[in-house]
């Protein structure tokens, strides 16, 4: 936005636009895979332009009364009736069908009942992630992330502190797993758990990388972040033609280590592809259709020869 505005052009108005093509990527994509997450990028993208000019300490505090607000919130949507995942079940035998067609009106109709409306995704998850994104916001508007070295001593400090957290919180379920406490289903304190947890290995990777260690690891993680929407949407398009009924139809039938190992395989040849196209190539393919829809003007894909 701000490379867009010292040009001249409105920046609301291509973030805005930016947005709304990231969405029309997300109904592809939700086709394919019904846990899409480029939908929720592309609205919570979007309710982020309200603090586009706001100070860190506004965009920081709004993000801790966000997060005060989960606990609460998460336990008065989670006694709302909701009959949505139901409807997911009931949708099933459509993406077990060898009919494509089937496959993708199920991945569509289980995003719409499985997260668009299901009063605990709508609700609590999005109240979550858009306290992450605050935070993310904050941490670029004090330009944390350029100077990581000398924010050593924060980044050490988060990660013992997530970490001591993430710990405590774990033997606290296991505690009240025996336990009849009332007050934890009116503050339900799942999502503290996965916040900190979260912190916990985004400090423990910022850590290891001012380090200086595992350079080759991080220079592989870079490779695959220069094209993390081709990645992702490839990623599903994988998943869609191995576990559907259309595809090889191993959904659910494979002990865990095959879907792990899966995985791995997918990430590392991921890694190689995207070495060798970047190579090539300025963008990745799905990165350059939704720059030049953005800008709105054509773009070199090709890397000319000597550059």
């Amino acid at each position: 936005m701000n490379n867009v505005k010292e040009k001249g052009h409105n920046p609301y108005g291509f973030f805005a636009g930016r947005m709304f093509w990231l969405l029309v990527l997300a109904f592809i994509n939700s086709a394919m895979f019904f846990g899409d997450i480029l939908k929720d990028y592309a609205v919570m993208g979007l309710l982020l332009l309200i603090f586009y000019r706001s100070s860190a300490k506004t965009t920081f505090i709004t993000s801790m009364v966000l997060l005060i607000a989960v606990p609460p919130v998460a336990a008065f949507v989670g006694a709302l009736k909701d009959t949505s995942w139901d409807e997911v079940v009931k949708l099933f035998p459509l993406y077990q069908s060898r009919n494509l067609l089937d496959v993708l009106t199920f991945g569509l109709k289980a995003t719409y009942f499985g997260e668009m409306i299901l009063k605990g995704y709508l609700y609590t998850v999005h109240l979550v992630m858009f306290c992450c994104m605050l935070w993310g916001f904050t941490l670029y508007k004090i330009n944390f992330f350029g100077k990581l070295k000398d924010n050593k001593k924060y980044i050490i400090r988060a990660f013992w502190i997530s970490l001591a957290i993430a710990i405590f919180l774990n033997v606290f379920f296991l505690i009240y797993s025996n336990q009849k406490w009332v007050f934890l289903k009116h503050f339900k304190l799942r999502y503290y758990l996965i916040l900190s947890s979260m912190i916990f290995i985004a400090s423990g990777m910022c850590w290891i990388f001012i380090a200086g260690k595992l350079k080759t690891l991080f220079e592989h993680f870079a490779i695959m972040g220069k094209m993390t929407l081709t990645n992702y949407m490839t990623q599903n398009l994988i998943g869609m033609l191995v576990f559907s009924g259309f595809g090889l139809g191993i959904w659910n039938t494979k002990p865990l280590w095959f879907y792990l190992l899966l995985a791995l395989v997918v990430y590392i040849v991921q890694i190689f592809i995207s070495k060798w196209w970047l190579s090539k190539y300025n963008y990745g393919p799905i990165e350059w259709v939704w720059r030049q829809l953005s800008y709105r003007k054509r773009l070199p894909l090709r890397k000319v020869s000597g550059k």
